[in-house]
């Protein structure tokens, strides 16, 4: 016969072996899953949307880069978005109008991208000349000595002259945008 303690033992040996399930069981269930596959959804909390390659609205154009840019890039979405409008329109026509549909449309889309190509050139110069006017200040910095007495004088005067070039860059692509 066994004892009475040896028994108790097993008993509680048991309740402690089923607690230790359960509690596994638990943490199996609630733990994390693996790593997200796009980093971009960690840290903004949703899919990145892709960037239209052949829009078919201007919705799609918006929806990746908003409607409210204006830079040479979304310009030109949306207006390959409007020539494939302009040919959906067109396909519903037949003969000659269908023709005539067409040829306005590679027209308006034919200004529409020369005048996006001159709006990408004059972004282009307003970035490259920024790029320099920064890093002859960011120079101008570095070559200062922080022990001088009029050091905190010239760093501003320098901060003051980042601020102006940031500024002249809108105005220059405001410009381009007008173009």
């Amino acid at each position: 016969m066994e004892s009475r303690s040896g028994r108790g033992r097993r008993a509680v040996l048991g309740a402690l072996a089923a607690v230790l399930v359960i509690v596994g069981l638990v943490l199996a269930t609630t733990a994390p899953a693996g790593p997200s596959t796009n980093n971009k959804v960690d840290a903004y909390g949703g899919p990145v949307p892709t960037k239209p390659t052949n829009p078919k609205t201007k919705a799609a154009c918006d929806k990746y880069y908003s409607a409210a840019n204006k830079l040479a890039e979304a310009q030109g979405c949306r207006a390959t978005a409007a020539y494939n409008t302009a040919k959906r329109t067109c396909a519903k026509k037949s003969g000659a109008a269908k023709a005539a549909c067409l040829k306005a449309a590679k027209r308006r889309f034919s200004a529409a991208k020369a005048k996006v190509a001159k709006q990408a050139k004059a972004e282009k110069a307003c970035q490259a000349a920024y790029t320099k006017t920064l890093n002859d200040i960011n120079a101008q910095m570095e070559a200062l000595d922080p022990n001088a007495p009029d050091y905190d004088a010239k760093r501003a005067a320098l901060e003051d002259q980042q601020t102006a070039a940031g500024t002249t860059q809108q105005a220059c692509l405001k410009k381009a945008q007008k173009g």
